[in-house]
């Protein structure tokens, strides 16, 4: 969900706000687009468990990718709304 906070010239500026079950779904989107680049000793490359990999690389290593995909979820919507 999003909603415009600021408009001026050519400048619109946007909050977008989440539930954590909809965050949730970019991050495991994020996890099965990237698992085939992560090696964990005793796991096949592409079928380390996401935990596994939260483990070795951080709890974090998903997020931001998660986060992109949110935003650009919603970014390709409001220009939809906008023209």
């Amino acid at each position: 969900m999003y909603k415009l906070l600021k408009k001026e010239k050519n400048t619109l500026i946007y909050e977008v706000t989440a539930s954590n079950q909809e965050f949730e779904t970019f991050v495991n989107k994020a996890y099965e687009e990237t698992k085939g680049k992560y090696s964990v000793q005793g796991f096949r490359k592409g079928k380390v468990p996401r935990k596994v990999i939260e483990q070795n690389y951080g709890k974090d290593i998903f997020m931001e990718d998660g986060l992109m995909g949110l935003i650009n979820h919603n970014y390709q919507s409001i220009l939809t709304e906008n023209k």
